[in-house]
């Protein structure tokens, strides 16, 4: 008994080592101190200026985790970007370069906080409508009414109120719209081009759960919503038979995919089938 003791007082004080060598580790160079980072690449300090370092080709100020070179007049943010900057490299090269001089550890804080920082503070872009060609709205039009069988004038109704239209690429856009704003938050693409086009997707930029192409039939603009239906097809959208005070929203994803009612949470409407 006594030596099966010692022996889990040893495996403790190996697991309770461990954890101190694991957490100074983390705590001593979380994110990586660029002076140290710096000194390694090779940089000598300013005697007079602490925030100075100095090379052949750079001369680096530092102030936390921000640097910026004065003689190549630019700058940036942590251990990766200036590493990446010194020694002109991409980003997998310069983790490699701090894995090798500061340990699997610390790369892997220095690049969970730099990424972190990212997501916090750079703004996301604003989802940019593919361009408008009038000129292909032709040939679109005519294989929407012609060939999928849509009413022509629900689709003139919609081209005319723009969302509806025909890119460059001669693909239908249908504009997605947030429901609460009506904010335009993407858009779906169906190809036209060809006479077996199956080419179906998302513009660049779409946000696809926080939108959908959908329009509202009959009725006044205040009038309260009685039903929407919900389909995983434009076509099948405005292929719906006409009813007073009705949204028609398409998904535009695979059914199997998207949970059970997850859009008509959004709203208090009656939910009817098609």
């Amino acid at each position: 008994m006594k030596q099966a003791e010692i022996k889990i007082e040893d495996r403790d004080r190996e697991i309770n080592t461990w954890k101190k060598k694991y957490q100074d580790s983390v705590d001593n160079l979380r994110e990586l101190p660029l002076d140290k980072v710096v000194y390694e690449l090779g940089f000598t300090p300013e005697p007079k200026d602490k925030h100075k370092w100095n090379s052949p080709h750079h001369i680096i100020n530092i102030t936390g985790h921000k640097f910026y070179d004065w003689k190549q007049m630019k700058g940036g943010g942590g251990a990766i970007d200036l590493v990446m900057h010194v020694n002109e490299c991409d980003f997998k090269q310069a983790v490699v370069w701090l894995g090798d001089r500061f340990g699997e550890v610390a790369t892997i804080e220095t690049v969970s906080g730099q990424i972190r920082e990212i997501i916090q503070t750079e703004p996301v872009p604003e989802f940019v409508p593919p361009v408008t060609d009038e000129d292909k709205w032709g040939a679109v039009r005519k294989y929407l009414t012609s060939k999928r069988k849509l009413p022509s004038n629900l689709i003139d109704s919609l081209h005319n109120s723009g969302l509806i239209y025909a890119d460059q690429n001669k693909n239908a856009v249908f504009l997605r719209r947030s429901i609460n704003e009506s904010k335009i938050t993407g858009a779906n693409l169906r190809g036209t081009a060809g006479s077996d086009n199956k080419f179906k997707g998302l513009a660049k930029g779409t946000r696809r759960n926080q939108g959908w192409f959908y329009f509202q039939q009959g009725g006044q603009s205040g009038d309260i919503i009685k039903s929407c239906i919900i389909v995983f097809d434009n076509s099948k959208t405005l292929s719906g038979k006409q009813s007073s005070n009705r949204y028609a929203i398409s998904c535009f994803s695979q059914p199997e995919r998207r949970q059970k009612n997850e859009i008509c949470d959004c709203y208090d409407m009656k939910i009817s089938a098609p």
